[in-house]
């Protein structure tokens, strides 16, 4: 392009230089000396891809033309790929499950129907509709395709027959129709009544005694709960129940005992399908304990000096209380002990009666009885009790006792009462007794262990294997009961 502009301009300027002579010619007056006469030499090059030598003053250059683009074949072209619609939107497939057709429902009672629905474009809504007028619906934001099971509710207001059904639609407000259930709904039906047949009232049984009670529960709707319960005092208690459904009439048979001695009073609730209770009137029960109580005793001796006192320890239990116990040496009251409050008594007794002063030599049968707020009695079995002549040997407590948390060694008792030994606490050493003596068969025991000063109060059984009585420190003065058991004699 650049040797084009200057083959150009060269053209020109020859054209100008000739151009100017003319011109100049023009002016002068004289004739004008024959010129030479001059091709002007112009040559045009336009833009081929062959390039033409332009002469000049000095050698041509020499050009070399440029290699020819190379041929582009054009791929053919491609076909567009084949888009499949997608399928056209279905209106929601809706099925009822609940409630089945005739179905009966009384005025005020929530009738509830449950559903499924499906659609390939989503579910955006479900109404159910009564009688062809919507009076509940659900809307769903998520546009499921299927909905399992759903529940949508009504109240009726009035009784009749009604006609129910569920329209689902999709997101595109296309619908979908259930079956239609037909209902009936009834004006409000009285409450269920109930009335016990059997035990009539009042009605005696012995404790753990089975009670059979039957009971006829009536009504216009089903019953849904049956319950037997026990009225003590002011206290309620379901002892059983049936969450069965029923149809009405029906006999309810219940089985019901009690160990818990008295009167009780029982009756049968019930509550229909729709919620209404009904109730029977009582019956009296009354819990009657033919069972003495149950008596264990522990005799201190079986042979003793003449002059000595027998102990007998004894536990007693009875359900419905036991109110005195006795002490019969050859069927004469020795002893005996009774409940605070005869009424009612005690359920347990654990109590020691005493025989003081034995004697005269010989052998006696000692016993305890034992009653019970109902009267029951027993006896427990006869003691024979060798009483022997002269008087009582003194006790001796020369020994080893342990109980509580004292371990006792006694190594000697003077006449004059005194004793010597060792007394240790638990988690403590072992420290001489000091101004410790018997009398009789009152022991007391004086020891400081570790600083710390202990006073045992005792008193030796009568068999001289026991010392029972109370311990305490010097600091606090609080008795703690203790028994002190020989385990060894020294």
């Amino acid at each position: 392009m650049l040797h084009m502009r200057r083959f150009i301009s060269i053209g020109i300027a020859v054209q100008l230089a000739v151009l100017a002579g003319v011109l100049a010619g023009c002016t002068s007056p004289t004739v004008p000396t024959p010129v030479p006469t001059y091709t002007p030499w112009v040559q045009i090059v336009t833009a081929t891809p062959t390039h033409t030598a332009i002469p000049t003053s000095g050698p041509s250059p020499t050009f070399t033309p440029m290699p020819a683009p190379p041929t582009v074949t054009p791929l053919p072209p491609s076909p567009l790929p084949t888009r499949t619609p997608p399928p056209p939107p279905q209106a929601p497939v809706v099925q009822v499950i609940a409630p089945a057709n005739g179905t009966q429902y009384t005025l005020g009672q929530v009738v509830s129907v449950q559903f499924t629905a499906a659609s390939n474009a989503g579910v955006a809504r479900a109404g159910l509709y009564v009688n062809g007028t919507q009076m509940s619906y659900h809307s769903y934001n998520q546009h499921p395709t299927l909905i399992r099971n759903d529940t949508l509710l009504w109240t009726p207001t009035a009784p009749g027959n009604y006609t129910l059904q569920i329209i689902g639609y999709d997101p595109y407000n296309n619908p979908g129709y259930s079956d239609q259930r037909t209902i009936t709904v009834q004006q409000q039906a009285a409450p269920p009544t109930v009335r016990i047949d059997y035990p009539g009232s009042p009605t005696d049984i012995y404790v753990n005694q089975t009670l059979q009670l039957q009971a006829t529960v009536n009504g216009a709707l089903g019953i849904q709960r049956l319950e037997l319960v026990v009225r003590k005092g002011s206290q309620d208690t379901v002892y059983t129940s049936d969450g069965n459904y029923h149809n009405v009439p029906y006999q309810w048979r219940v089985s019901w005992q009690s160990a818990q001695v008295g009167e009780h009073k029982l009756f049968v609730r019930t509550r229909d399908t729709n919620g209404q209770v009904g109730q029977s009137g009582e019956v009296t029960i009354r819990v009657i304990d033919n069972q003495p109580p149950q008596v264990q005793v522990t005799y201190s001796a079986t042979t003793l000096g003449q002059g000595s006192d027998l102990k007998a320890h004894i536990e007693a239990v009875d359900s419905s209380g036991v109110t005195k116990i006795n002490l019969r040496m050859n069927d004469k009251v020795v002893d005996k002990w009774e409940a605070p409050n005869p009424a009612v008594g005690q359920t347990y007794v654990s109590v020691d009666l005493w025989w003081r002063g034995v004697g005269p030599a010989g052998n006696y049968n000692v016993q305890v009885r034992a009653h019970d707020t109902l009267d029951n009695r027993v006896d427990t079995p006869m003691q024979v009790i060798h009483v022997q002549s002269g008087p009582p040997a003194p006790p001796n407590v020369v020994a080893k006792w342990e109980g509580g948390q004292f371990s006792l060694r006694i190594t000697e008792q003077k006449d004059t009462g005194k004793i010597k030994g060792t007394l240790r606490s638990e988690g403590g050493t072992r420290e001489a007794i000091k101004q410790s003596q018997i009398d009789g068969r009152n022991v007391t025991v004086h020891a400081t262990i570790d600083g710390i000063t202990y006073n045992l109060m005792l008193t030796l059984s009568t068999d001289g294997n026991r010392l029972e009585g109370n311990w305490s420190t010097t600091q606090t003065g609080v008795l703690v009961p203790i028994t002190l058991v020989k385990t060894k004699d020294l």
